[in-house]
């Protein structure tokens, strides 16, 4: 079991109130660490071994969803209003965008694959998901008139509840393209997923 201290979570002050957790991803590479989102607007990397907080990260509202990717390095988050890219050693996003469509009432990271990983695939090699992403989350990062290249991160798909229910697909430079692959998804993300996600890949 796995027991985290409430003031962690709030870092050092008395909740109001028991906060739920939100959302939590296990690192893919360490079986110590753990991020962690709670209601009251935290994010953070906790150490399971050591019980203690390894770093905190900025999150402009409730974190929903978590996605690390396969290197444990970097990580996708998602609120009802916005999309961000984190590397584990930065507490401040490397990228950042509004939902597409709006606030919304939930939201779900479905996917999140590379074109490299698409040809690994294809190729019958061993998929790392987003390991091509390191380099040019980096450069986004060290530079503010990054090139077409550095904003290339891959396709995203997630699901977004009420309104306008949908599953999105994210594309593009800084996932500047968005489609709608499916509407009227009001079930929820387990729902939106078995319609577009292979089985046994969720």
């Amino acid at each position: 079991s796995l027991c985290v201290p409430m003031e962690a979570l709030t870092k050092g002050k008395d909740p109001v109130r028991p906060l739920p957790v939100s959302a939590l991803a296990p690192s893919p590479t360490s079986s110590s660490e753990l991020l962690l989102a709670h209601e009251g607007g935290s994010l953070l990397l906790w150490a399971c071994d050591g019980h203690k907080v390894l770093r905190n990260y900025s999150a402009a509202a409730t974190v929903l969803s978590i996605v690390w990717d396969s290197a444990g390095s970097l990580f996708l988050t998602a609120s009802n209003i916005d999309v961000c890219l984190f590397d584990k050693s930065n507490s401040n996003n490397l990228h950042r965008i509004p939902l597409p469509g709006g606030p919304s009432e939930g939201v779900k990271i479905l996917a999140w694959s590379t074109e490299q990983q698409l040809q690994q695939e294809g190729q019958g090699g061993t998929t790392t998901t987003l390991a091509a992403a390191n380099t040019v989350a980096a450069a986004a990062a060290a530079s503010s008139s990054q090139s077409a290249a550095s904003k290339k991160l891959g396709t995203l798909l997630l699901w977004r509840g009420e309104p306008e229910a949908q599953v999105l697909s994210l594309s593009g430079d800084a996932w500047s393209h968005s489609e709608s692959l499916f509407e009227g998804l009001a079930a929820g993300p387990v729902a939106a997923a078995s319609l577009y996600l292979p089985e046994g890949s969720q």
